[in-house]
């Protein structure tokens, strides 16, 4: 799938929660989005999304403020990592 794609996979899959009536719509990198129906997980028949398209598609939703207050909690987590490992 196409990065310019992407944006129309998730106003698919958020009108698809609507009618569905899920609670919670799940989007993980290397898995397809899921919905949470009456408690139970049902996979959107799509292919599973890369990493680098979980992270756009949350930068794409994301306020700018949240944007940065994330980038900047990565920094400090990759900072903190010890570069022998």
């Amino acid at each position: 799938m196409e990065f310019e794609n992407l944006r129309a996979l998730l106003d698919k899959v958020l009108a698809l929660s609507y009618q569905q009536k899920a609670s919670d719509v799940y989007i993980k990198a290397e898995l397809p989005p899921y919905l949470r129906i009456i408690g139970t997980m049902y996979p959107v028949q799509c292919e599973p999304l890369s990493p680098e398209m979980t992270e756009y598609l949350a930068y794409s939703i994301m306020p700018p403020a949240s944007k940065s207050a994330l980038k900047t909690a990565i920094r400090k987590l990759t900072s903190s990592i010890p570069s022998s490992i």
